[in-house]
C-alpha cells in the first residue's frame, strides 16, 4: 500500500489537499481527513465515502474514491498551529480509551496531527495516534477535544485551554487501525521518522 495513492478529490472541493492527516473505516464508510490551502489559509477537512458494503480493506475502499456521488463532506474547520496534540496526551484528567491505554503502560505519541477550533467551545486535534508497549504497537485514528466554554477571543481561547487543568479530554473519534489501514499508518510513521532523522 503506497501512501502516495491517498491523494483524493472531494466533490465541491477542487483545492489541493497537501497532507492526509488520518483515515479509517466505520462500517460501510471510509473517512479521510486532510489539510488543504485556500486563499492563504489552511483548512482541515474530513470527508466520507459510502462504499456500499462493510469495509474490510483500505485497498478495496480506495477503488470507490472516484465515484463522486458517494463522497460527502463530514466536517471542515480552520486549521490551527497549536501544539494541542502533545498537550492533550499530557493532561491529568483523561478518559476512556487514552486512560485505558496508559493504565496498560502504553507510551502514546502522535504520528500525524492537526489542531483546529471546534466551534466556539472547544480546541481539538485529529490525527493518527501511536501506542507502544514493548513489541506491541497499535495505531488509532482519533479526533480529540478539550471543551473550554464559549470564548470568542482567538488568542485567549487556546491559552484558556492550556490553563484548564480540570478539563476532561473528549474522544469524538477513536478507531483502532487494522489490516492495511494499520500498514498505511506504519508507512506514515516510518516516513515521519525518516524525515526527522535527516
Amino acid at each position: 500500500m503506497s501512501i502516495e495513492v491517498i491523494k483524493l478529490n472531494c466533490p465541491g472541493f477542487a483545492w489541493t489537499m497537501y497532507n492526509v492527516v488520518s483515515m479509517h473505516a466505520e462500517d460501510s464508510h471510509l473517512f479521510t481527513t486532510a489539510t488543504y490551502e485556500h486563499m492563504g489559509k489552511d483548512y482541515i477537512l474530513t470527508y466520507g465515502t459510502y462504499c456500499g458494503e462493510t469495509i474490510t480493506s483500505l485497498e478495496e475502499a480506495l477503488k470507490t474514491q472516484n465515484v463522486n456521488e458517494k463522497t460527502y463532506v463530514d466536517s471542515e474547520n480552520l486549521a490551527k498551529n497549536y501544539d494541542t496534540a502533545r498537550y492533550m496526551l499530557n493532561m491529568t484528567n483523561l478518559r476512556e480509551n487514552i486512560s485505558s491505554l496508559k493504565d496498560q503502560n502504553y507510551e502514546l505519541s502522535f504520528v500525524t496531527s492537526q489542531a483546529y477550533e471546534a466551534g466556539n467551545t472547544a480546541i481539538a486535534v485529529k490525527g493518527i495516534l501511536k501506542a507502544e508497549n514493548g513489541s506491541d504497537t497499535k495505531y488509532f485514528s482519533v479526533d480529540l477535544g478539550v471543551n473550554i466554554g464559549d470564548f470568542n477571543n482567538e488568542e485567549y481561547k487556546y491559552t484558556t485551554a492550556l490553563n484548564y487543568t480540570d478539563a476532561s479530554l473528549v474522544e469524538y473519534t477513536f478507531v483502532e487501525l487494522t489490516g492495511d489501514f494499520k500498514e498505511y499508518a506504519q508507512q506514515v510513521d516510518e516516513m515521519q521518522a525518516s524525515q526527522n532523522s535527516n
